[in-house]
């Protein structure tokens, strides 16, 4: 795990956060991959990442990016959907039988990891 990247949980939300403002948060190989390792936990419904210092702004109160909010917000809700798709399944996969509802692995063994 990187020394930049906080991870806290509350519940089924997680926050990541990036505490590297040195460099204005930019990302390392060991940062990404500890923000891969937090939002693949498996058991999380939500991430939310963020920096723990805010972003530079120019004289007019804007952002100063090289790339647009709105790629940057797609890049987050998609990372998001992929997530929860993953969390979904992985519930789905590891679910046990409840009184006469068969759980997937029954009706699927072929599913079965080994």
């Amino acid at each position: 795990m990187s020394e930049h990247i906080i991870v806290e949980r509350r519940c089924a939300v997680q926050s990541i956060r990036m505490n590297r403002p040195e460099k204005k948060n930019a990302l390392t190989r060991a940062m990404y991959a500890a923000m891969a390792a937090a939002l693949t936990d498996g058991d999380a419904v939500f991430a939310l990442s963020t920096g723990t210092q805010p972003l530079p702004v120019d004289a007019a109160g804007l952002v100063r990016t090289d790339t647009s909010r709105a790629v940057h917000l797609n890049s987050l809700c998609a990372a998001a959907a992929e997530v929860f798709a993953l969390a979904c399944t992985d519930a789905l996969v590891h679910a046990a039988t409840l009184g006469d509802a068969p759980a997937y692995l029954d009706l699927c063994p072929s599913a079965r990891r080994s």
